[in-house]
């Protein structure tokens, strides 16, 4: 469930021991200590774990750490699974013009599997256009987009998500009323690239 498939390239080996790291420093202890809190209260409502990362920590994937590349594998979606009662899952595994997204499928399908299909919306490959899409959000509570992703530093509302039939655009998004919105999952290249200058202001695609 490596998400940043464009940027880690083959460097995937590099970035496993900073995802561990995490993992081992941050996430797996967070879940730790909140365990008992989600266990005790699951019942009433369905508990939401929003990551606030400030500084030079923002730029680190915290979504996809874990531990990779041995028998004992495990990553953080093995604990905390997004959950909605209305989810739109967007896979664009094979954009035109674009490197092919490995895992995209296998990460969708693990999703799948914990939310009732009544529940669910899934566009993938030349479904997913930007009319669709853009449509498509202001039905759903939660949105888990897996894509390439295009991170504009100097025009910064230029950013895109690179979609089957052309680019969508953060200045695109900023202008849709998405009042039932909940949450963004991001499984996208350069979604957090930012400004090493200005980690904390800079606009990029989470934003």
């Amino acid at each position: 469930m490596v998400k940043d498939n464009e940027d880690i390239g083959g460097d995937a080996d590099d970035l496993q021991p900073i995802l561990a790291n995490l993992w081992s420093w941050v996430v797996n202890l967070t879940i730790l200590r909140i365990e008992g809190i989600l266990a005790a209260e699951c019942n009433a409502f369905v508990p939401h774990i929003t990551w606030c990362a400030t500084g030079l920590l923002a730029f680190l994937p915290l979504h996809t750490t874990g531990i990779y590349g041995s028998s004992d594998a495990l990553n953080v979606s093995d604990f905390l699974i997004l959950s909605s009662t209305k989810m739109l899952l967007i896979t664009q595994p094979n954009t035109p013009k674009q490197r092919h997204l490995p895992g995209i499928m296998k990460e969708v399908n693990t999703i799948i599997k914990h939310v009732p299909a009544e529940h669910t919306l899934h566009l993938n490959h030349d479904k997913v256009t930007v009319s669709a899409v853009l449509q498509s959000m202001g039905k759903h509570n939660c949105i888990h987009l897996t894509c390439h992703g295009i991170q504009n530093i100097k025009d910064p509302v230029k950013s895109a998500f690179a979609l089957y039939n052309g680019n969508l655009e953060l200045q695109s998004l900023m202008t849709e009323k998405l009042n039932g919105a909940e949450l963004a999952f991001l499984s996208a290249c350069q979604t957090v690239t930012g400004d090493m200058k200005l980690p904390e202001e800079a606009v990029h695609l989470a934003v």
